[in-house]
């Protein structure tokens, strides 16, 4: 389905369509203990799945993940970042990074909300 919407599209926007990216942090053992995934399409970056373990949170992982994963799409020429999260997430985490919420939905799930946010490269 992707490479037939990619065919769609690319006569349209005279743009190649997604690349899959993905940056993870191993710990001494080689264990996963943060990373980051999503998709580069046209000008946007998509964060998709961003995850630090628990015992690492506030420790600068996140934001330097973060970060170098923006610098990354950058580079592939990215000027806007989007994601969503929960309200029960990391919402205050993305707006000290510098993303702004541009929607959101309400008792998704319910009692919470699901936020969407956006970021100028």
């Amino acid at each position: 389905m992707s490479n037939g919407l990619t065919e769609h599209a690319l006569p349209i926007t005279n743009a190649p369509g997604f690349e899959t990216v993905a940056i993870f942090v191993r710990d001494q053992e080689n264990t996963i203990v943060a990373g980051i995934s999503g998709e580069i399409n046209w000008n946007w970056l998509y964060v998709a799945n961003f995850w630090v373990h628990e015992q690492f949170r506030d420790s600068g992982i996140g934001s330097t993940l973060l970060s170098r994963f923006e610098a990354y799409a950058k580079k592939r020429g990215c000027d806007q970042v989007h994601l969503d999260t929960f309200s029960f997430q990391a919402p205050i985490f993305y707006e000290k990074q510098g993303y702004s919420l541009f929607a959101a939905l309400e008792n998704y799930p319910p009692g919470h909300k699901r936020c969407f946010y956006k970021k100028s490269l």
